[in-house]
């Protein structure tokens, strides 16, 4: 039988043609906005059984991907003049602000378990060149001992108006 091929997200260079892909993008910027022409909308899902909200989640990835590798580049070569990858924020602002946002993300992935635009191929791409990731102490409660954290909020306050910044270091029953 026939088997679906995955949607590929980042293809190599070579196999992108930038005219094809910008007009693609263009008439997703269309169809978003509501501007596609309904006869181009049945031609294109006539023609290229073109699913449209593939192809919005494609362009939006194809446009991450290529922005991050234009922004890697660019940590590259400050590496290869620096020595380092600790970009100052007085510094190349593009770079230090892609930096700190890749630092953001990786701190998602790592002590949030949130979805990251991280994964795995542009963590060791970052660790190239010595990237500065942020330290971290993964701290693991048990859902134990969060309920008994509660009760003793709860009996000292009287309530489960917890601040935010709370610094249960001050009162060792939290």
């Amino acid at each position: 039988g026939t088997q679906d091929k995955p949607v590929i997200c980042c293809r190599p260079q070579h196999l992108i043609d930038k005219k094809v892909n910008g007009w693609l993008q263009r008439q997703v910027v269309c169809f978003k906005k509501g501007n596609l022409k309904l006869s181009r909308q049945e031609r294109l899902v006539k023609e290229l059984q073109w699913d449209v909200q593939k192809a919005v989640d494609f362009c939006t990835c194809y446009r991450f991907e290529e922005e991050w590798q234009d922004m890697y580049t660019k940590l590259c070569e400050f590496y290869t003049s620096n020595g380092h990858s600790n970009v100052l924020a007085t510094e190349h602002t593009d770079l230090s602000k892609w930096v700190s946002r890749q630092k953001e993300e990786y701190k998602k992935l790592r002590q949030t378990n949130k979805p990251s635009k991280l994964d795995l191929h542009k963590m060791h791409q970052l660790k190239d060149v010595q990237f500065p990731f942020p330290k971290y102490i993964a701290k693991k409660f048990k859902w134990e001992e969060r309920i008994q954290q509660l009760k003793n909020y709860k009996e000292i306050y009287g309530d489960f108006k917890i601040p935010r910044f709370f610094d249960t270091a001050r009162f060792p029953g939290l």
